[in-house]
């Protein structure tokens, strides 16, 4: 049976019923072209546009004109390729707890069931667990997330609303398929968990880049060894690392297809020296190989 997509003047009526001046000429012929979505973004662009009309920022008319433009992405057969959660000025602003959840309601899925590409970034109550909850039901075939936690397990929020927040997201990098590319920002109290959560996908990583994270349990980090396709592996502006977490590079059985690894600004410092001796020692040849062939010289990469 096939299904009838709202017409532009059924798009149009609920903001025109609610006050709202809607030019005749639609500006928004460019809307199948989309595949890279910032949402919050657009989210800030509406409730700007709302607040300069009289009688017009309510939170109501905000999510309504949302979901119009959502209902005019999925008129125009609309799959994204890239999203981004991103909250702005999350400090200054008094953001409702139901923001986002347009973009998870069921007639809204098909925007999302080809994305390829997510970056997650949560900053005070945002995004809510129950949001992440009903995206990782969604999105499925994700092959690169990054994810920034900045003070994420240190607010001290009541009803342990933090460890809800990473425990969906947990869920949410354990539900893709086919991850292949995972990189960790600003990751203190939770690291253990999200590193742990990778171990259903050791036989599709290839690139894993931590930065800026705290780095300080030795068993959840042996994951990483399992990844037997690993390719690239970043290590930058981390703490909590020591010996035991060296030694893991030292074994032969691990990181046999590793063809990038950059260490850098680790803390403490004596920790970059010895990674940097244990990468050169062990990839020296494939190194070698890989930089003459660029034409680069081997210790302008190892200085």
């Amino acid at each position: 049976m096939p299904i009838n997509k709202p017409s532009m003047e059924t798009l149009r009526k609920p903001l025109i019923c609610n006050g709202f001046v809607i030019s005749q000429g639609s500006t928004f012929d460019y809307i199948s072209m989309i595949k890279h979505l910032h949402y919050d973004y657009m989210l800030t662009s509406v409730e700007s546009w709302c607040k300069n009309l009289v009688n017009s920022s309510g939170n109501n008319n905000v999510s309504m004109i949302i979901k119009v433009i959502l209902r005019l992405f999925v008129d125009k057969s609309v799959e994204l390729t890239s999203l981004f959660i991103w909250p702005n000025n999350v400090y200054l602003r008094h953001y409702n707890l139901n923001r986002y959840m347009e973009l998870v309601e069921p007639e809204f899925n098909g925007l999302l069931k080809n994305l390829m590409s997510l970056h997650v970034e949560t900053h005070s109550h945002y995004p809510s667990a129950k949001f992440l909850q009903k995206l990782s039901l969604i999105v499925r075939n994700v092959k690169k997330i990054h994810l920034r936690t900045p003070l994420l397990g240190l607010k001290g929020f009541p009803n342990d609303m933090e460890a809800g927040i990473a425990k969906n997201l947990c869920t949410l990098i354990q539900s893709q398929t086919k991850l292949e590319e995972f990189k960790l920002m600003g990751s203190f109290k939770f690291t253990p968990s999200f590193i742990s959560s990778l171990s259903v996908h050791t036989d599709h990583l290839k690139s894993v880049a931590l930065f800026e994270t705290k780095i300080d349990e030795v068993d959840s980090w042996k994951v990483l060894t399992n990844c037997l396709n690993l390719e690239r592996f970043e290590i930058i502006n981390c703490v909590g690392l020591h010996s035991d977490f060296i030694s893991l590079f030292y074994n032969v059985n691990n990181f046999k297809k590793l063809k990038w690894i950059s260490m850098e600004k680790n803390q403490p410092n004596e920790i970059n020296e010895e990674l940097k001796t244990c990468a050169i020692h062990k990839y020296k040849d494939d190194l070698r190989f890989r930089l003459l062939k660029s034409g680069k010289v081997l210790n302008d990469i190892c200085k």
